[in-house]
Protein backbone atom coordinates (compact mmCIF):
# COMPACT_ATOMS: atom_id res chain seq x y z
CA UNK A 1 0.00 0.00 0.00
CA UNK A 2 1.33 3.71 -1.07
CA UNK A 3 0.67 6.21 1.36
CA UNK A 4 -1.66 9.63 -0.19
CA UNK A 5 -1.66 12.35 2.17
CA UNK A 6 -2.51 15.98 2.06
CA UNK A 7 0.12 19.11 2.04
CA UNK A 8 -0.87 19.56 5.31
CA UNK A 9 -0.67 15.77 6.64
CA UNK A 10 3.11 15.74 5.24
CA UNK A 11 4.36 18.84 6.80
CA UNK A 12 3.37 17.11 10.00
CA UNK A 13 4.66 13.74 9.62
CA UNK A 14 7.73 15.61 8.46
CA UNK A 15 7.35 18.23 11.94
CA UNK A 16 6.70 14.91 13.72
CA UNK A 17 10.17 12.88 12.27
CA UNK A 18 12.25 16.05 12.94
CA UNK A 19 10.68 17.04 16.43
CA UNK A 20 9.96 14.20 17.95
CA UNK A 21 12.57 11.46 16.58
CA UNK A 22 15.26 13.49 16.35
CA UNK A 23 16.20 13.23 12.59
CA UNK A 24 17.26 16.37 10.95
CA UNK A 25 15.28 18.12 8.35
CA UNK A 26 18.43 18.36 6.38
CA UNK A 27 18.58 14.68 6.48
CA UNK A 28 15.52 13.97 4.86
CA UNK A 29 15.84 16.68 2.11
CA UNK A 30 19.44 15.06 1.59
CA UNK A 31 17.31 11.97 1.10
CA UNK A 32 14.39 12.98 -0.93
CA UNK A 33 16.85 14.34 -3.78
CA UNK A 34 19.53 11.73 -3.85
CA UNK A 35 16.21 9.67 -4.48
CA UNK A 36 14.58 11.74 -7.02
CA UNK A 37 18.54 12.17 -8.42
CA UNK A 38 18.56 8.63 -9.02
CA UNK A 39 15.78 8.41 -10.60
CA UNK A 40 16.64 10.90 -13.36
CA UNK A 41 20.15 9.13 -13.73
CA UNK A 42 18.12 5.80 -14.31
CA UNK A 43 16.70 8.08 -17.41
CA UNK A 44 20.36 9.74 -18.64
CA UNK A 45 24.06 9.32 -19.74
CA UNK A 46 26.48 11.33 -18.66
CA UNK A 47 28.16 12.96 -21.71
CA UNK A 48 24.99 13.32 -23.62
CA UNK A 49 22.85 15.06 -21.40
CA UNK A 50 22.47 18.23 -19.75
CA UNK A 51 19.94 19.02 -16.65
CA UNK A 52 18.72 22.52 -15.71
CA UNK A 53 17.40 22.50 -12.55
CA UNK A 54 15.23 25.10 -11.22
CA UNK A 55 14.99 26.09 -7.17
CA UNK A 56 12.72 27.76 -5.34
CA UNK A 57 13.71 29.15 -1.79
CA UNK A 58 11.86 27.05 0.32
CA UNK A 59 12.46 22.96 1.01
CA UNK A 60 11.51 22.13 -2.96
CA UNK A 61 14.44 24.31 -4.00
CA UNK A 62 16.77 22.32 -1.08
CA UNK A 63 15.56 19.08 -2.98
CA UNK A 64 16.49 20.41 -6.20
CA UNK A 65 19.60 21.64 -5.28
CA UNK A 66 20.48 17.96 -3.84
CA UNK A 67 19.39 16.36 -7.09
CA UNK A 68 22.08 19.08 -9.08
CA UNK A 69 25.09 17.97 -6.55
CA UNK A 70 24.10 14.21 -7.47
CA UNK A 71 23.76 14.71 -10.70
CA UNK A 72 27.01 16.98 -11.04
CA UNK A 73 29.34 13.87 -9.04
CA UNK A 74 27.55 11.23 -11.58
CA UNK A 75 29.06 13.36 -14.36
CA UNK A 76 26.28 15.28 -15.98
CA UNK A 77 26.41 18.80 -16.97
CA UNK A 78 24.24 20.94 -14.38
CA UNK A 79 23.03 24.55 -14.47
CA UNK A 80 21.29 25.60 -11.62
CA UNK A 81 18.60 28.39 -11.57
CA UNK A 82 17.78 29.97 -8.32
CA UNK A 83 14.49 31.41 -7.81
CA UNK A 84 12.99 33.68 -5.25
CA UNK A 85 14.04 36.21 -2.96
CA UNK A 86 16.37 35.52 -0.09
CA UNK A 87 14.19 35.93 2.81
CA UNK A 88 12.43 33.11 1.80
CA UNK A 89 15.11 30.57 1.70
CA UNK A 90 14.76 27.90 4.47
CA UNK A 91 17.59 27.30 6.52
CA UNK A 92 17.96 23.84 5.17
CA UNK A 93 17.88 25.16 1.48
CA UNK A 94 20.48 28.00 2.51
CA UNK A 95 22.82 24.83 3.67
CA UNK A 96 22.05 22.64 0.42
CA UNK A 97 22.97 26.14 -1.83
CA UNK A 98 26.08 27.17 -0.12
CA UNK A 99 27.53 23.29 -0.34
CA UNK A 100 26.34 23.72 -3.94
CA UNK A 101 28.31 26.99 -4.49
CA UNK A 102 31.26 25.64 -2.67
CA UNK A 103 31.52 22.89 -4.99
CA UNK A 104 31.11 24.64 -8.28
CA UNK A 105 34.15 27.15 -7.05
CA UNK A 106 35.94 24.62 -6.00
CA UNK A 107 36.05 22.18 -8.31
CA UNK A 108 38.04 22.03 -11.50
CA UNK A 109 35.66 19.93 -12.80
CA UNK A 110 33.39 21.64 -15.78
CA UNK A 111 29.67 21.55 -16.04
CA UNK A 112 27.79 22.83 -13.30
CA UNK A 113 26.63 26.87 -13.09
CA UNK A 114 24.49 28.57 -10.52
CA UNK A 115 22.90 31.47 -11.25
CA UNK A 116 19.37 33.48 -10.54
CA UNK A 117 16.53 33.21 -13.01
CA UNK A 118 16.38 36.34 -15.25
CA UNK A 119 13.63 35.31 -17.99
CA UNK A 120 12.76 32.66 -20.50
CA UNK A 121 15.37 33.85 -23.06
CA UNK A 122 18.16 32.67 -21.37
CA UNK A 123 16.96 29.16 -20.45
CA UNK A 124 15.01 28.60 -24.17
CA UNK A 125 18.91 29.17 -25.23
CA UNK A 126 19.95 25.79 -23.69
CA UNK A 127 20.53 22.85 -24.96
CA UNK A 128 18.97 20.40 -22.59
CA UNK A 129 17.11 17.09 -22.61
CA UNK A 130 15.26 17.23 -18.93
CA UNK A 131 14.31 20.24 -16.58
CA UNK A 132 14.59 19.55 -12.98
CA UNK A 133 11.27 21.57 -11.36
CA UNK A 134 12.04 22.34 -7.96
CA UNK A 135 10.42 25.77 -7.67
CA UNK A 136 7.78 25.43 -5.23
CA UNK A 137 6.00 21.83 -4.68
CA UNK A 138 3.00 21.52 -2.07
CA UNK A 139 3.54 25.22 -1.28
CA UNK A 140 1.43 26.63 -3.65
CA UNK A 141 -2.27 27.80 -3.34
CA UNK A 142 -3.69 29.84 -6.28
CA UNK A 143 -1.98 31.84 -9.55
CA UNK A 144 1.36 31.82 -9.36
CA UNK A 145 3.00 35.37 -8.61
CA UNK A 146 6.40 36.46 -10.27
CA UNK A 147 9.00 35.24 -10.60
CA UNK A 148 7.57 31.55 -10.69
CA UNK A 149 4.93 32.27 -13.11
CA UNK A 150 7.68 33.38 -15.73
CA UNK A 151 10.10 30.45 -14.38
CA UNK A 152 7.24 27.74 -14.47
CA UNK A 153 6.37 29.28 -18.21
CA UNK A 154 10.04 28.87 -19.34
CA UNK A 155 9.66 25.14 -17.95
CA UNK A 156 6.55 24.92 -19.93
CA UNK A 157 8.09 26.00 -23.75
CA UNK A 158 11.15 24.31 -23.17
CA UNK A 159 11.20 21.41 -24.98
CA UNK A 160 12.89 19.24 -22.57
CA UNK A 161 11.71 16.56 -20.45
CA UNK A 162 10.81 17.64 -16.60
CA UNK A 163 11.07 15.92 -13.41
CA UNK A 164 8.95 17.85 -10.47
CA UNK A 165 9.62 17.09 -6.99
CA UNK A 166 6.74 16.74 -5.29
CA UNK A 167 4.20 18.53 -7.42
CA UNK A 168 4.17 20.11 -10.36
CA UNK A 169 4.48 23.72 -9.44
CA UNK A 170 1.22 25.58 -10.07
CA UNK A 171 -0.67 22.52 -9.29
CA UNK A 172 -3.03 22.51 -5.91
CA UNK A 173 -1.17 19.18 -3.93
CA UNK A 174 -4.70 18.36 -2.41
CA UNK A 175 -7.21 19.46 -5.07
CA UNK A 176 -5.61 18.77 -8.11
CA UNK A 177 -6.55 21.96 -9.47
CA UNK A 178 -3.95 23.92 -12.30
CA UNK A 179 -3.02 27.28 -11.87
CA UNK A 180 -1.78 29.16 -15.09
CA UNK A 181 1.54 28.10 -16.43
CA UNK A 182 1.62 25.49 -14.11
CA UNK A 183 4.11 23.19 -15.00
CA UNK A 184 3.34 19.66 -17.49
CA UNK A 185 5.66 17.18 -15.59
CA UNK A 186 7.09 14.21 -17.87
CA UNK A 187 7.25 12.57 -14.14
CA UNK A 188 6.87 13.63 -11.04
CA UNK A 189 8.57 12.21 -7.58
CA UNK A 190 6.33 12.77 -4.58
CA UNK A 191 8.51 13.02 -1.39
CA UNK A 192 7.56 10.37 1.56
CA UNK A 193 3.95 9.85 0.04
CA UNK A 194 1.68 10.56 -2.97
CA UNK A 195 0.17 13.64 -2.99
CA UNK A 196 -3.91 14.11 -3.82
CA UNK A 197 -3.39 16.25 -6.34
CA UNK A 198 -1.03 14.21 -8.69
CA UNK A 199 -4.08 11.72 -8.65
CA UNK A 200 -6.85 14.58 -8.95
CA UNK A 201 -8.78 16.42 -11.91
CA UNK A 202 -5.41 18.75 -13.85
CA UNK A 203 -3.09 16.27 -11.86
CA UNK A 204 -3.55 13.06 -13.84
CA UNK A 205 -2.45 14.51 -17.24
CA UNK A 206 0.19 17.23 -15.32
CA UNK A 207 2.34 15.16 -13.50
CA UNK A 208 3.17 12.10 -15.48
CA UNK A 209 4.82 9.24 -14.36
CA UNK A 210 4.27 8.83 -10.37
CA UNK A 211 7.20 7.58 -8.19
CA UNK A 212 7.40 7.70 -3.90
CA UNK A 213 10.76 9.17 -2.89
CA UNK A 214 11.32 6.71 0.79
CA UNK A 215 12.90 9.95 2.91
CA UNK A 216 13.43 8.18 6.05
CA UNK A 217 9.78 8.69 7.45
CA UNK A 218 8.90 5.74 9.74
CA UNK A 219 6.23 3.44 8.99
CA UNK A 220 4.09 4.28 12.15
CA UNK A 221 4.18 8.06 11.35
CA UNK A 222 2.82 7.96 8.14
CA UNK A 223 0.39 6.05 8.70
CA UNK A 224 -1.10 7.77 11.97
CA UNK A 225 -1.38 10.73 9.49
CA UNK A 226 -3.04 8.87 6.55
CA UNK A 227 -5.77 9.16 8.83
CA UNK A 228 -6.56 12.75 7.94
CA UNK A 229 -8.92 14.85 6.14
CA UNK A 230 -8.33 14.24 2.47
CA UNK A 231 -5.88 11.34 2.93
CA UNK A 232 -5.69 7.84 2.08
CA UNK A 233 -3.86 5.03 0.54
CA UNK A 234 -3.36 4.06 -3.05
CA UNK A 235 -3.07 0.19 -3.32
CA UNK A 236 -0.38 -1.63 -6.00
CA UNK A 237 -0.32 -4.78 -8.15
CA UNK A 238 1.05 -7.00 -5.22
CA UNK A 239 -2.13 -5.76 -2.79
CA UNK A 240 -4.52 -6.98 -5.50
CA UNK A 241 -2.96 -10.26 -6.03
CA UNK A 242 -2.43 -11.08 -1.76
CA UNK A 243 -6.45 -10.22 -2.05
CA UNK A 244 -7.59 -12.25 -4.71
CA UNK A 245 -9.46 -15.67 -3.74
CA UNK A 246 -9.06 -18.95 -4.98
CA UNK A 247 -11.01 -22.20 -4.86
CA UNK A 248 -10.20 -25.19 -3.60
CA UNK A 249 -9.59 -29.03 -5.60
CA UNK A 250 -12.94 -30.18 -4.56
CA UNK A 251 -14.95 -27.34 -5.29
CA UNK A 252 -18.45 -27.21 -6.75
CA UNK A 253 -20.19 -24.53 -8.74
CA UNK A 254 -21.88 -23.31 -5.56
CA UNK A 255 -19.14 -23.35 -3.04
CA UNK A 256 -17.25 -21.25 -5.16
CA UNK A 257 -19.77 -18.42 -4.56
CA UNK A 258 -23.38 -17.99 -5.46
CA UNK A 259 -24.45 -14.64 -6.80
CA UNK A 260 -27.95 -13.54 -7.44
CA UNK A 261 -28.38 -10.02 -9.20
CA UNK A 262 -31.25 -8.46 -9.46
CA UNK A 263 -31.71 -6.50 -12.28
CA UNK A 264 -32.93 -5.42 -15.78
CA UNK A 265 -35.84 -4.19 -17.05
CA UNK A 266 -37.87 -3.52 -19.99
CA UNK A 267 -35.32 -1.58 -22.49
CA UNK A 268 -32.35 -2.15 -20.20
CA UNK A 269 -31.68 -5.84 -20.62
CA UNK A 270 -28.11 -5.16 -21.16
CA UNK A 271 -27.13 -4.12 -17.99
CA UNK A 272 -28.45 -7.63 -16.02
CA UNK A 273 -26.60 -9.48 -18.36
CA UNK A 274 -23.52 -7.49 -17.90
CA UNK A 275 -23.27 -7.79 -14.21
CA UNK A 276 -24.28 -11.59 -13.74
CA UNK A 277 -21.36 -11.98 -16.59
CA UNK A 278 -18.82 -9.95 -14.76
CA UNK A 279 -19.57 -12.05 -12.07
CA UNK A 280 -18.43 -15.14 -13.07
CA UNK A 281 -15.57 -14.13 -14.93
CA UNK A 282 -13.69 -13.33 -11.51
CA UNK A 283 -14.90 -16.56 -10.52
CA UNK A 284 -18.61 -16.54 -9.04
CA UNK A 285 -19.30 -20.26 -9.31
CA UNK A 286 -23.43 -19.84 -9.96
CA UNK A 287 -25.17 -16.73 -10.62
CA UNK A 288 -28.90 -16.32 -10.78
CA UNK A 289 -30.13 -13.12 -12.74
CA UNK A 290 -33.30 -12.29 -10.92
CA UNK A 291 -35.11 -9.99 -14.06
CA UNK A 292 -38.67 -8.70 -14.15
CA UNK A 293 -40.69 -10.93 -15.74
CA UNK A 294 -41.41 -8.14 -18.98
CA UNK A 295 -38.09 -8.34 -19.74
CA UNK A 296 -37.07 -11.93 -18.94
CA UNK A 297 -37.30 -13.52 -22.49
CA UNK A 298 -34.69 -10.86 -23.56
CA UNK A 299 -32.32 -11.10 -20.82
CA UNK A 300 -32.26 -14.78 -22.05
CA UNK A 301 -31.47 -14.32 -24.70
CA UNK A 302 -28.63 -12.58 -23.75
CA UNK A 303 -26.68 -15.48 -21.49
CA UNK A 304 -25.84 -18.51 -21.78
CA UNK A 305 -24.02 -19.62 -18.55
CA UNK A 306 -26.36 -17.13 -16.03
CA UNK A 307 -29.51 -18.67 -14.12
CA UNK A 308 -32.77 -16.63 -15.12
CA UNK A 309 -35.52 -16.41 -12.44
CA UNK A 310 -38.28 -13.65 -13.06
CA UNK A 311 -39.55 -10.94 -10.53
CA UNK A 312 -43.45 -10.53 -11.19
CA UNK A 313 -44.27 -6.87 -12.75
CA UNK A 314 -46.15 -4.58 -14.37
CA UNK A 315 -46.20 -1.69 -15.85
CA UNK A 316 -46.58 0.32 -12.51
CA UNK A 317 -43.51 -1.24 -11.50
CA UNK A 318 -42.45 -4.84 -9.64
CA UNK A 319 -45.50 -6.37 -7.91
CA UNK A 320 -45.77 -6.10 -4.37
CA UNK A 321 -44.28 -9.41 -2.50
CA UNK A 322 -42.66 -10.29 -5.27
CA UNK A 323 -39.57 -11.18 -3.08
CA UNK A 324 -41.48 -13.86 -2.32
CA UNK A 325 -40.65 -15.63 -5.46
CA UNK A 326 -37.05 -15.02 -5.02
CA UNK A 327 -37.07 -16.85 -1.14
CA UNK A 328 -35.05 -20.26 -2.57
CA UNK A 329 -32.75 -18.23 -4.70
CA UNK A 330 -31.74 -15.63 -2.16
CA UNK A 331 -31.32 -18.31 0.45
CA UNK A 332 -28.26 -20.27 -0.89
CA UNK A 333 -27.15 -16.65 -2.25
CA UNK A 334 -23.52 -15.47 -0.72
CA UNK A 335 -24.57 -12.08 -2.01
CA UNK A 336 -26.38 -9.70 -3.98
CA UNK A 337 -26.46 -7.39 -6.42
CA UNK A 338 -29.43 -5.14 -6.78
CA UNK A 339 -30.16 -1.91 -8.82
CA UNK A 340 -28.85 -2.26 -12.04
CA UNK A 341 -31.50 -1.19 -14.96
CA UNK A 342 -33.85 -2.58 -12.26
CA UNK A 343 -36.17 0.70 -12.75
CA UNK A 344 -37.78 3.42 -10.86
CA UNK A 345 -40.91 3.11 -10.22
CA UNK A 346 -42.21 3.63 -7.15
CA UNK A 347 -43.29 0.37 -6.46
CA UNK A 348 -39.76 -0.95 -7.97
CA UNK A 349 -38.30 1.40 -5.22
CA UNK A 350 -40.32 -0.16 -2.61
CA UNK A 351 -39.44 -4.18 -3.88
CA UNK A 352 -35.54 -2.91 -3.97
CA UNK A 353 -36.17 -1.65 0.11
CA UNK A 354 -37.60 -4.99 1.10
CA UNK A 355 -35.12 -6.94 -0.12
CA UNK A 356 -32.51 -4.93 1.02
CA UNK A 357 -34.62 -4.76 4.71
CA UNK A 358 -34.36 -8.53 5.09
CA UNK A 359 -30.89 -9.51 3.24
CA UNK A 360 -28.82 -10.13 6.02
CA UNK A 361 -25.69 -11.02 3.61
CA UNK A 362 -23.20 -8.40 1.57
CA UNK A 363 -24.78 -6.20 -1.08
CA UNK A 364 -23.61 -4.20 -3.75
CA UNK A 365 -26.08 -1.60 -4.03
CA UNK A 366 -26.33 0.15 -7.64
CA UNK A 367 -28.12 2.47 -10.10
CA UNK A 368 -31.90 2.34 -9.64
CA UNK A 369 -31.41 0.92 -6.14
CA UNK A 370 -30.03 3.70 -5.25
CA UNK A 371 -32.30 5.61 -6.23
CA UNK A 372 -34.47 3.93 -4.27
CA UNK A 373 -32.89 4.99 -1.40
CA UNK A 374 -32.56 8.85 -2.20
CA UNK A 375 -33.36 10.78 0.54
CA UNK A 376 -33.04 8.12 3.20
CA UNK A 377 -30.20 8.05 4.47
CA UNK A 378 -31.74 6.46 7.75
CA UNK A 379 -32.80 3.55 5.63
CA UNK A 380 -29.11 3.19 5.03
CA UNK A 381 -27.38 3.50 8.81
CA UNK A 382 -30.04 0.86 9.85
CA UNK A 383 -29.63 -1.91 7.56
CA UNK A 384 -26.09 -1.58 5.73
CA UNK A 385 -24.22 -2.83 8.99
CA UNK A 386 -20.66 -2.73 7.41
CA UNK A 387 -21.97 -5.25 4.54
CA UNK A 388 -23.42 -2.81 1.82
CA UNK A 389 -21.05 -1.22 -0.96
CA UNK A 390 -22.82 1.48 -2.61
CA UNK A 391 -21.19 2.60 -5.84
CA UNK A 392 -22.83 6.10 -7.00
CA UNK A 393 -21.37 8.58 -9.52
CA UNK A 394 -21.83 12.15 -8.74
CA UNK A 395 -25.29 12.32 -9.62
CA UNK A 396 -26.47 9.62 -7.66
CA UNK A 397 -24.30 10.49 -4.69
CA UNK A 398 -25.96 14.22 -4.76
CA UNK A 399 -29.18 12.80 -5.18
CA UNK A 400 -28.77 10.40 -1.94
CA UNK A 401 -27.60 13.26 0.38
CA UNK A 402 -30.00 16.25 -1.44
CA UNK A 403 -27.34 18.63 -1.69
CA UNK A 404 -24.77 19.48 -3.98
CA UNK A 405 -21.49 17.79 -3.36
CA UNK A 406 -17.84 19.11 -3.96
CA UNK A 407 -16.58 16.55 -6.19
CA UNK A 408 -12.79 17.48 -6.22
CA UNK A 409 -13.21 16.81 -2.19
CA UNK A 410 -14.84 13.22 -2.79
CA UNK A 411 -11.47 11.33 -0.31
CA UNK A 412 -13.36 13.47 2.42
CA UNK A 413 -16.90 12.60 1.19
CA UNK A 414 -15.98 8.45 0.95
CA UNK A 415 -14.38 8.52 4.04
CA UNK A 416 -17.02 10.61 6.38
CA UNK A 417 -19.90 9.28 4.78
CA UNK A 418 -18.25 5.55 5.07
CA UNK A 419 -18.11 6.15 8.51
CA UNK A 420 -21.60 7.43 9.54
CA UNK A 421 -23.64 4.87 7.08
CA UNK A 422 -21.21 2.35 8.40
CA UNK A 423 -20.69 1.09 4.49
CA UNK A 424 -18.35 0.70 1.73
CA UNK A 425 -19.08 3.93 -0.14
CA UNK A 426 -17.39 3.19 -3.71
CA UNK A 427 -17.38 6.87 -5.39
CA UNK A 428 -16.97 6.50 -9.23
CA UNK A 429 -14.78 8.92 -10.50
CA UNK A 430 -11.22 9.39 -12.33
CA UNK A 431 -9.89 8.01 -10.20
CA UNK A 432 -12.81 6.02 -8.00
CA UNK A 433 -12.08 6.67 -4.28
CA UNK A 434 -13.46 4.17 -1.75
CA UNK A 435 -14.53 4.89 1.32
CA UNK A 436 -14.85 2.56 4.54
CA UNK A 437 -16.09 2.54 7.89
CA UNK A 438 -13.06 1.51 9.64
CA UNK A 439 -9.80 2.95 7.44
CA UNK A 440 -8.70 5.64 5.09
CA UNK A 441 -9.93 5.45 2.06
CA UNK A 442 -8.58 4.12 -1.20
CA UNK A 443 -7.45 6.29 -4.16
CA UNK A 444 -7.69 3.47 -7.68
CA UNK A 445 -4.84 3.65 -9.27
CA UNK A 446 -5.90 2.33 -12.75
CA UNK A 447 -8.81 3.46 -15.14
CA UNK A 448 -9.30 6.25 -17.59
CA UNK A 449 -11.68 8.08 -19.69
CA UNK A 450 -12.35 4.80 -21.85
CA UNK A 451 -14.39 3.64 -18.54
CA UNK A 452 -17.19 6.84 -19.60
CA UNK A 453 -18.98 4.53 -21.51
CA UNK A 454 -22.23 2.68 -20.65
CA UNK A 455 -22.37 -0.26 -18.91
CA UNK A 456 -19.09 -0.36 -17.38
CA UNK A 457 -20.77 1.06 -13.69
CA UNK A 458 -22.95 -2.48 -14.41
CA UNK A 459 -19.68 -4.46 -15.32
CA UNK A 460 -17.91 -3.30 -11.94
CA UNK A 461 -21.25 -3.96 -9.65
CA UNK A 462 -21.00 -7.87 -10.90
CA UNK A 463 -17.25 -7.73 -10.49
CA UNK A 464 -17.51 -6.55 -6.87
CA UNK A 465 -20.60 -9.13 -6.37
CA UNK A 466 -18.72 -11.69 -7.73
CA UNK A 467 -15.97 -11.14 -5.52
CA UNK A 468 -18.39 -10.88 -2.60
CA UNK A 469 -19.56 -14.50 -3.33
CA UNK A 470 -16.53 -16.10 -2.89
CA UNK A 471 -15.97 -14.81 0.45
CA UNK A 472 -14.29 -11.42 0.15
CA UNK A 473 -14.78 -8.78 2.61
CA UNK A 474 -16.64 -5.79 1.29
CA UNK A 475 -13.67 -3.54 1.05
CA UNK A 476 -11.18 -6.48 -0.67
CA UNK A 477 -14.21 -7.02 -2.98
CA UNK A 478 -14.56 -3.30 -3.49
CA UNK A 479 -10.22 -2.56 -3.95
CA UNK A 480 -10.32 -5.35 -6.24
CA UNK A 481 -12.75 -5.04 -8.83
CA UNK A 482 -12.00 -1.37 -9.09
CA UNK A 483 -8.44 -2.12 -9.74
CA UNK A 484 -8.95 -4.95 -12.06
CA UNK A 485 -11.51 -2.95 -13.99
CA UNK A 486 -9.87 -0.43 -14.15
CA UNK A 487 -6.12 -2.20 -15.41
CA UNK A 488 -8.19 -3.71 -17.98
CA UNK A 489 -9.17 -0.11 -19.21
CA UNK A 490 -5.57 1.09 -19.28
CA UNK A 491 -4.15 -2.23 -21.68
CA UNK A 492 -7.35 -1.38 -23.99
CA UNK A 493 -6.45 1.89 -24.33
CA UNK A 494 -2.46 1.50 -24.72
CA UNK A 495 -3.51 -0.05 -27.41
CA UNK A 496 -6.90 1.24 -29.19
CA UNK A 497 -6.95 4.44 -27.23
CA UNK A 498 -9.76 5.55 -24.78
CA UNK A 499 -12.67 6.37 -27.54
CA UNK A 500 -13.72 2.68 -28.58
CA UNK A 501 -13.52 0.57 -25.50
CA UNK A 502 -17.43 -0.39 -24.97
CA UNK A 503 -18.28 -2.32 -21.41
CA UNK A 504 -18.28 -6.24 -22.89
CA UNK A 505 -14.62 -5.24 -23.85
CA UNK A 506 -13.83 -5.42 -20.32
CA UNK A 507 -15.61 -9.05 -19.91
CA UNK A 508 -13.23 -10.78 -22.60
CA UNK A 509 -10.26 -9.13 -20.62
CA UNK A 510 -10.94 -9.52 -17.24
CA UNK A 511 -9.61 -13.04 -17.16
CA UNK A 512 -6.04 -12.16 -18.50
CA UNK A 513 -5.77 -9.70 -15.68
CA UNK A 514 -6.80 -12.30 -12.99
CA UNK A 515 -4.55 -14.93 -14.10
CA UNK A 516 -1.45 -12.83 -14.15
CA UNK A 517 -2.46 -11.17 -10.88
CA UNK A 518 -2.90 -14.94 -9.27
CA UNK A 519 0.17 -16.23 -10.99
CA UNK A 520 2.33 -13.31 -8.60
Amino acid sequence: MINVLTAEAMREADRETIQDLGIPGFTLMETAGRVAAHRLLDQIAPGHDRVLCFAGRGNNGGDALVVARVLHAAGIDTDVFLVGSDDQETEDSRTNRRILEHIANETSTPGLSISRFQDASEILSIDATWIVDGLLGTGIRGDLREPFAAAANAIRVHPARVLSLDVPTGLDADTGKAAANTVYADMTVCMGALKPGVLLNDGRKMAGELAVAEIGIPDFIMRRHSDRAGCGFQPDRHDIAARLPSRSLNANKYSSGTLVVLAGSPGLTGAPALSSQAAMRVGAGAVICATRASSRRMVEEKVVEVMVAEIPDDDEGILDGAEDMLVDHLSRADSIVIGCGLGRERATGSFVRRILADWKGPAVVDADALFALSGDIDFIKRHANGRWILTPHKGEFDRLVGSESDWNRRAEIAARFAREWNCVLFLKGNPSIIGFPDRPPCFNPTGNESLATAGTGDVLAGMIGGFLAQGLAPADAAICAAWIGGKVADLYADEYGTASMIASDILHRVPDIVATLAAE
